[in-house]
């Protein structure tokens, strides 16, 4: 089993790339295969959110100040380089000393929603944020949006495959299969 996730922008410039071979490597011609099939599903969800965006887009950012709702350097980073191309004055929460609050949603989107409608409201400018987790099958969906608590105070992720690793063991689980799920939100200070 192989696995390989890729995070790719609209114009094909590459934001991160991870893969792993479980049990038998697999071959450049085979890695080159599945980069391929990456940023052509990449490029046909861009295509399809941009036809969202012009027919449900009611509020516009364009030449504005934006805040990331983060504390995390590296998130903040990775968003910044999205962004690059768009004339936005590009701040994070810790920039502007704004906590972060408390993400007591019961799902992606409503902790999402959370984090970058307090930080608009706090900023009073339009700020972004995400919420993002790892959902493994036999265990039921979890760590999920609990992802970022199951890595510690100190947010070592390492620690945090670790114990996915020993409930799987626990479990006596056989399908180690997960999928990761992103979820971005916009908000306005009015709304």
């Amino acid at each position: 089993d192989a696995d390989a996730n890729f995070v790719l922008t609209d114009y094909g410039g590459i934001v991160e790339i991870q893969s792993t071979a479980e049990t038998i490597p697999f071959s450049q011609e085979k890695y080159s295969e599945l980069f391929a099939l990456a940023k052509k599903g990449i490029g046909e969800i861009n295509i399809i959110q941009k036809k969202c965006l012009k027919l449900k887009w009611k509020k516009k950012i364009d030449n504005e100040e934006i805040v990331i709702a983060s504390h995390n350097k590296g998130k903040v980073s990775e968003i910044k380089d999205l962004l690059k191309n768009y004339d936005l004055k590009i701040l994070s929460s810790s920039d502007l000393g704004i906590e972060e609050p408390e993400e007591n949603g019961s799902s992606f989107e409503e902790n999402a929603l959370i984090k970058s409608s307090v930080t608009s409201t706090l900023s009073k400018t339009v700020s972004l944020s995400d919420d993002s987790g790892l959902c493994v099958n036999a265990l039921g969906g979890q760590p999920g949006i609990y992802s970022a608590r199951w890595a510690g105070p100190d947010k070592d992720f390492l620690y945090a495959a670790e114990k996915i690793h020993e409930n799987l063991l626990e479990k006596g689980a056989d399908d180690y299969s997960a999928y990761f799920i992103c979820v971005l939100a916009v908000s306005w200070p009015d709304g």
